[in-house]
C-alpha cells in the first residue's frame, strides 16, 4: 500500500465533510469531521452522531471545524488531537 502524504485533513482517510446549512444559496460551507475510531472524547460538544457511513451506519465523528468555505481551506491546521501519528 502506499502512503499518502497528509499535509491537510482533506487527504486523510478518515476525513469526512458534510453541508452547513445558510440561507444563502450561493454558500457552499462544510463542517470538516474526523471520524477516526482512535480519536479522543474531550468535550462531547465536539462530536455529533450522523448516519455518514454506508447503509446506515451509525457512527461519531469529532468536528475539526465548522463554517469551511473553500478559500478557508489552506489556512485550516491539523489538530493538536488528531490520532494519527507522524504527521504533526
Amino acid at each position: 500500500m502506499k502512503a499518502i502524504a497528509i499535509n491537510t485533513c482533506k487527504n486523510c482517510p478518515n476525513f469526512k465533510e458534510t453541508p452547513y446549512p445558510t440561507n444563502d444559496s450561493f454558500e457552499r460551507p462544510a463542517y470538516w469531521w474526523c471520524c477516526n475510531k482512535n480519536v479522543e472524547v474531550i468535550n462531547e460538544s465536539e462530536f455529533t452522531e450522523d448516519y455518514r457511513k454506508g447503509n446506515d451506519v451509525l457512527m461519531k465523528a469529532r468536528k475539526i471545524q465548522g463554517y469551511v468555505e473553500w478559500y478557508d481551506e489552506k489556512d485550516i491546521k491539523i489538530p493538536e488531537w488528531c490520532p494519527l501519528p507522524n504527521i504533526k
